[in-house]
C-alpha cells in the first residue's frame, strides 16, 4: 500500500457529498465526489472541488468505473457518464427499485438494491448496456449500503440496518461469511461506506446510530476478518472528524495496520 499525501477540500464546496472514487488519467489522480445535485472532481495538489455535472433532481448514491465510463446509482436507475462526465444515458429495470452500492467486474455491473423497509433487497447483475443477467442474494439484507468486489470475485456488502459486513459468493448468491459490528456504549454501530485495497484489506466507515454529529470512525479489517484496526476516529469531539484534523497521521496508521495484518 502506498499513500503519498492527504488531500481535503472545504466542505462548503460540496453539498451533501455521498460517495468518492479516485482514478488515474493522463499521469494524474482525479478524485470524483458524488454530491446532491451533481458530480464534482478534485485534482491533487489542488484542493478546490470543480463541478462537472449538475442536475437539480440528481441524487447519486454510489459510483463505479469501467473502461472510462462511469456508472452512478440514482433513484430507481443507473446514470451513465463518459470520461468527461457528459451524461450518456440511463439504465432502468423493474428490479432496480432502490439501487445503492455498485461495482463492476469484466463487462458486468453488480448493483446492490433495496433500502430500509424494502422487502426486496438483492444484488442485481447487469451487462453494461443494461441487459439483465440475473438477481442474487434476495432478501438477505436489512438496509444495504455499499458493495465492492475483492480479488477472489466475492462481493463484500455493508448492511447498515443489520450492523453487519457480509461476503457473498457472486456465483451462487450465498452468504459465505457474516461479520457483526459490536455496539459501543450500548449503542448500535452502523456500517456504511466501504473500500478494498489490492491486498483485499477492507476499509469500512462506521458511525454510532443517530441523526446528527454521531461518533464516527474508520475500521480496517483483514480479508478474512481475523484482524482489525481502527485507523481514525473522531473521539468525543465530532468536529475533529468533520474537519479532518484528526487524520494527520492516517498514512502512518494505515501502513502500520496493514503491516500488522500480514
Amino acid at each position: 500500500m502506498s499513500l503519498h499525501a492527504n488531500f481535503y477540500t472545504d466542505y462548503m464546496d460540496l453539498v451533501q457529498p455521498h460517495d468518492v472514487f479516485m482514478y488515474y488519467s493522463r499521469c494524474k489522480y482525479i478524485i470524483v465526489v458524488l454530491r446532491k445535485g451533481g458530480i464534482s472532481t478534485i485534482t491533487p495538489p489542488e484542493l478546490d472541488a470543480k463541478s462537472k455535472y449538475d442536475e437539480d433532481d440528481f441524487s447519486p448514491f454510489a459510483i463505479t468505473c469501467l473502461q472510462e465510463t462511469f456508472y452512478v446509482t440514482d433513484k430507481k436507475k443507473i446514470t451513465v457518464f463518459d470520461k468527461t462526465f457528459q451524461k450518456k444515458n440511463d439504465i432502468t429495470h423493474k428490479y432496480l427499485t432502490a439501487p445503492v452500492g455498485i461495482d463492476s467486474r469484466g463487462e458486468q455491473l453488480f448493483v446492490l438494491n433495496g433500502k430500509k423497509k424494502d422487502v426486496n433487497t438483492s444484488i442485481v447483475i447487469l451487462q453494461t448496456d443494461g441487459t439483465f443477467i440475473r438477481k442474487i442474494a434476495e432478501n438477505v439484507f436489512t438496509d444495504p449500503w455499499s458493495l465492492k468486489i475483492n480479488s477472489g470475485g466475492n462481493l463484500i456488502v455493508t448492511d447498515t440496518g443489520a450492523c453487519e459486513l457480509l461476503i457473498i459468493n457472486k456465483e451462487t448468491g450465498n452468504c459465505v461469511h457474516t461479520h457483526s459490528i459490536p455496539p459501543k456504549d450500548d449503542q448500535r454501530i452502523q456500517c456504511r461506506g466501504l473500500d478494498i485495497d489490492y491486498d483485499d484489506n477492507i476499509f469500512v466507515s462506521l458511525r454510532r446510530e443517530g441523526l446528527r454529529r454521531q461518533y464516527e470512525y474508520i475500521e480496517l479489517f483483514s480479508k478474512d476478518f481475523t484482524s482489525h484496526y481502527t485507523i481514525c476516529d473522531d473521539g468525543s469531539d465530532p468536529s475533529k472528524f468533520a474537519g479532518w484534523n484528526s487524520l494527520h497521521s492516517i498514512r502512518e496508521d494505515i501502513v502500520k495496520a496493514t503491516r500488522d495484518l500480514k
